[in-house]
């Protein structure tokens, strides 16, 4: 003999939630990803901006050195030498150069 059982019905129902509630949480969702975005945001920014600064320093060192290049050439005559010799390969009268092969 065989056993019938009743079949239920299973409904599906959704817990009841307030308007306030459901705002609250909407607001609270898009407040936390406008947050995260703008945060990671500054971090790129921050970056760049460390990276930017350290670029100047060695642009300022680099213009700092060459202005007193330019003041020695200008006024300085054993610098200029040296630039004559190191540059067009000039030689001193009775200067012997030795050329490595």
């Amino acid at each position: 003999m065989r056993r019938y059982t009743k079949k239920t019905k299973y409904e599906l129902k959704l817990p009841d939630i307030n308007l306030s509630k459901f705002f609250l949480l909407l607001i609270l969702i898009l407040l936390g990803y406008f947050l995260t975005n703008s945060l990671i945001k500054y971090i790129i920014l921050k970056k760049q901006y460390k990276t930017l600064k350290d670029q100047l320093v060695k642009l300022e060192r680099e213009n700092k050195n060459l202005t007193t290049e330019i003041y020695l050439l200008k006024s300085d005559t054993s610098t200029i030498e040296y630039y004559i010799r190191k540059e067009l390969k000039y030689k001193k009268i009775g200067e012997k150069v030795l050329i490595l092969k």
